[in-house]
């Protein structure tokens, strides 16, 4: 079986969708299927990491050799084309390949783009966490807890599988293997001695400046650990900040081992984004600043079920709130409790091998 995922990364998109993406093509390898991977030379893309996990990558055109981009609205901005002309080139590698399924995880892709390219392969696979657009495909996954069958009504013909809910997060093996150590140490730990700071790689809107702004100003003295990558736009701003606090500061490029990083850490600081999941499944306590639109709705459920504890979006978040924010989770020993307990409940880090056998099954 040949597996071919459609998928970008950039310094605007981060690295989310391509992370969950190369946790499915892991999961699917293990399982004896050959996996590819499709993706657009964007800056700052992660298509390297790719690569040196040992996949095959074939490299759509960077989007500045093209003018078009003032035409561009909303997530097509994210690919950096027009999804026709995005089709066209992707028909132009699957057309040489013999395809099983066809995985497609952009938010700038729906229908349109779905149209063009299924006769290309024998399946199409979408992996969605928006519900917003329709879609040609006979398997949709979206692991956004609360979803339900009727919010993807007439959005996906009668005949696609829907895989629904936390439950098929596409999460690392890693997270697995640390979640019983992790969530032992949720109950153990009675005084927050480490926070983890993570905005995803790239970090657009520098809410990391702003945590670590917020954390001194709530002196609480507890050692930070920061994860952004060196090719950010903002890490020299952060490394500067940095060197001006009395804390223990460690900034880390490129972590492979997030659940690590996770696993130590007394409570988290971070978007709500694809991550959420990861931190839900190792119970850690966050404080989540929502940094784009499109995390939303998984910021507000996981809010209201205890899971995390959401400020809201980042642009809107006053200084005073966020310190506030820090010493109630740091001062509250069962408030840190409650999250965690209601977070493990969330996602147990089994959704890779659910979805692979979904695959496998062909449903």
């Amino acid at each position: 079986m040949k597996v071919i995922i459609r998928s970008d990364s950039s310094q605007h998109i981060g690295s989310g969708h391509i992370m969950r993406c190369l946790s499915l093509a892991e999961g699917l390898r293990n399982s004896n299927i050959s996996v590819e991977f499709i993706t657009r030379d964007h800056l700052g893309n992660f298509n390297e990491l790719i690569i040196n996990k040992g996949f095959m990558l074939y490299s759509l055109p960077s989007p500045d050799e093209y003018n078009t981009r003032s035409d561009l609205f909303s997530y097509e901005s994210w690919l950096g084309v027009k999804q026709e002309v995005d089709a066209k080139e992707t028909i132009n590698i699957l057309s040489k390949l013999t395809v099983d399924w066809l995985i497609i995880d952009h938010y700038a892709l729906d229908q349109i783009w779905e149209e063009r390219i299924k006769s290309y392969s024998n399946r199409v696979m979408v992996i969605d966490d928006l519900a917003n657009r329709n879609h040609s495909c006979d398997l949709l996954l979206d692991t956004t807890e609360g979803r339900s069958q009727k919010d993807y009504f007439q959005k996906v013909h009668k005949h696609c599988g829907l895989l629904l809910g936390a439950k098929y997060s596409l999460l690392r093996e890693q997270f697995v293997n640390y979640r019983s150590k992790a969530l032992e140490r949720r109950f153990l730990n009675q005084i927050v001695k480490n926070i983890l700071v993570s905005f995803g790689g790239s970090d657009p809107s520098d809410a990391t400046s702003f945590a670590l702004r917020c954390i001194e100003k709530a002196d609480i003295g507890a050692t930070i650990d920061i994860i952004l990558d060196e090719r950010s736009p903002h890490t020299k701003k952060v490394l500067k900040q940095i060197s001006s606090m009395k804390t223990l500061v460690r900034l880390n490029h490129r972590v492979e081992n997030m659940a690590k990083y996770m696993t130590r850490a007394d409570i988290a600081i971070g978007a709500g984004g694809i991550t959420s999941w990861e931190r839900c499944c190792l119970g850690l306590p966050t404080i989540v600043l929502v940094t784009e639109h499109n995390q939303t709705q998984v910021a507000t459920n996981l809010h209201n079920i205890g899971a995390i504890l959401s400020l809201g979006m980042f642009d809107n978040v006053k200084e005073s709130d966020m310190v506030g924010a820090i010493l109630n989770i740091v001062s509250n020993q069962q408030k840190r409790f409650n999250i965690s307990e209601n977070a493990s409940k969330i996602c147990d880090g089994n959704g890779v091998k659910r979805v692979v056998k979904a695959i496998i099954n062909g449903t």
